[in-house]
């Protein structure tokens, strides 16, 4: 089953089966604006940076943005998404609040307090953000959700110079079933005065101004706060908490950071230490014959279903399949994989050298 989906770069034509996913996601899920215009420009941008040469790269300033589909190949519909950012605070503020911890004593009378309070911060700008992962909950097999949010990790691998060491991921915040978030309630809504999905949608459009302007920078005694606003801080969405856990296998890690509306986890791993990224080398790719002399395709104890990704920048296709891994960094697989990763016998791929597909009871449904 898995040989029916391929990841590539989003493209104009799927315009249409984008707006349908953010239709599906729902308030809370601010990568994915449900506005055909502001999605547009996402898919104008993505393509844009998939175009753009090494040499084309604004430097330290470089603020590329890279989509990924999830294709059915069958039905040629966009049943997922998923993204990179390249630099985020690139190109306008970047703020979280920062989770901390503050004393406060008296001698007379003796008495000795710790806060929990929340100071504005930067600190994450230029990092590299992965996001806007969401799969169509028709789509939510065992494996899907793993392809679309491990597959980015193949493409740091193979195109990090384009990228900050630092990587991020915003996770989705804690909110009812009617998209409130109870954070918003009680802090965002008294100074933006807008609802948690008005804000929601606004930020989702790529307009972020707003909130640097209108948050106060004071810190935020988290003890002043709605109990149901204190226990959100760092929780994620329930449709979230799959995600999380994937990402934290990864090596990813809460730092303390949450987002401003909706008070969800911001987790960090550095490039290099993320696991799909070390566990994954190049391979040179051929493909299986039932003709070869030396039974390639019956040498079960070097096959495994694994991630495999081409290297190529502005045609990169990445999948699931099931391979021969030999020790001389050869990897075979069938025919038809080679066509849908648009290789020839001897071309360089990434692969990873580890099982692939392991039985989830906890299928992604996004952050």
């Amino acid at each position: 089953m898995h040989k029916e989906y391929i990841i590539r770069p989003i493209e104009k034509s799927d315009l249409t089966d984008l707006c349908h996913l953010a239709k599906e996601s729902g308030i809370g899920f601010t990568s994915l604006p449900e506005s055909r215009e502001a999605l547009a420009d996402k898919i104008k941008k993505s393509i844009q940076s998939f175009s753009k040469n090494h040499s084309e790269l604004s430097s330290e300033l470089s603020n590329e943005y890279y989509m990924f589909g999830l294709e059915h190949i069958t039905s040629k519909k966009i049943i997922g998404v998923s993204a990179i950012e390249a630099n985020v605070g690139a190109n306008e503020l970047f703020y979280h609040y920062k989770v901390g911890q503050l004393t406060k004593a008296s001698k007379y009378p003796d008495i000795r307090k710790e806060h929990q309070i929340l100071s504005l911060s930067s600190d994450l700008s230029n990092s590299s953000e992965i996001c806007t992962l969401f799969l169509l909950p028709e789509h939510r097999h065992k494996f899907l959700g793993k392809l679309l949010s491990k597959s980015r990790f193949l493409f740091l691998k193979q195109f990090a110079s384009r990228f900050p060491e630092q990587i991020i991921a915003e996770m989705r915040g804690a909110s009812d079933e009617q998209g409130v978030s109870p954070f918003w309630e009680a802090i965002g809504k008294h100074f933006i005065g807008l609802s948690f999905p008005e804000a929601d949608y606004i930020k989702g459009c790529g307009n972020a101004e707003f909130i640097t302007n209108l948050i106060p920078e004071n810190r935020v005694y988290t003890c002043i706060l709605p109990k149901d606003a204190q226990d959100s801080i760092g929780k994620v969405h329930k449709f979230t908490e799959p995600a999380k856990i994937l990402l934290e296998r990864e090596g990813f890690k809460f730092k303390g950071y949450i987002d401003l509306f909706d008070a969800g986890p911001t987790l960090h791993a550095n490039l290099n230490k993320i696991n799909s990224i070390k566990n994954s080398k190049i391979y040179k790719i051929n493909k299986i014959s039932n003709n070869r002399s030396d039974n390639i395709s019956d040498n079960k104890n070097n096959k495994i279903t694994c991630l495999i990704s081409n290297t190529k920048l502005l045609h990169w296709r990445a999948l699931i399949t099931e391979a021969v891994i030999l020790d001389n960094n050869q990897i075979y697989v069938a025919p038809e994989i080679l066509s849908n990763l648009q290789l020839i016998e001897g071309d360089e791929v990434i692969a990873t050298d580890q099982e692939f597909i392991t039985v989830s009871k906890n299928p992604h449904k996004g952050y």
